[in-house]
């Protein structure tokens, strides 16, 4: 996402570099940055990466850890993978790596992507050791991620369906 000024409100950083988050969680060299960022008239910055979940459709759990840049104001991360949208989120600045995750349901080629909006200048979050694991294991010590209010409706709406058809077959057999 490069800005008009040749600056880019997405990217990596090196522990210990002049954006000043933490070292990695897990002890890698390197972070993502996410900056929002009025410099250019009105973008965030995103970072994607398409991912294989195989075949058969199955529930998964994404899990990362995000860092509040000290200085700038809060600047909200939101998260999506395949259908799912959780709501955005932002670690309080004193708390450095903060570990999330989320369960969501996919199958086949899935986007995953990490996003922020233009809410002003030099707002960053750092984001680290992104992760996808079968299953609805959720690691321990994390916040817990929330559906969106559409993927929640949607949710909401299938298992409606389900229960008026478990009860028309029911009906049906007595």
């Amino acid at each position: 996402s490069p800005l008009t000024n040749g600056w880019t409100n997405v990217g990596i950083q090196q522990n210990g570099s002049a954006f000043g988050f933490s070292d990695d969680p897990l002890g890698n060299g390197q972070t993502a940055f996410l900056q929002s960022s009025d410099y250019d008239g009105g973008s965030g910055g995103s970072i994607s990466q398409s991912v294989d979940l195989g075949s058969s459709p199955g529930t998964y759990t994404v899990s990362f850890y995000l860092e509040q840049r000290d200085f700038g104001g809060p600047n909200p991360v939101s998260v999506s993978v395949g259908g799912s949208t959780f709501d955005a989120v932002a670690p309080p600045y004193d708390a450095g790596w903060v570990l999330y995750s989320g369960t969501f349901s996919g199958s086949g080629s899935e986007l995953l992507l990490f996003s922020v909006g233009d809410i002003g200048t030099d707002q960053t979050s750092g984001l680290a050791d992104v992760s996808i694991t079968a299953g609805a294991s959720t690691p321990a010590g994390s916040s817990l991620l929330t559906l969106s209010e559409g993927g929640a409706s949607l949710l909401y709406l299938l298992l409606a369906g389900a229960v008026c058809f478990g009860t028309a077959l029911f009906g049906r057999r007595y």
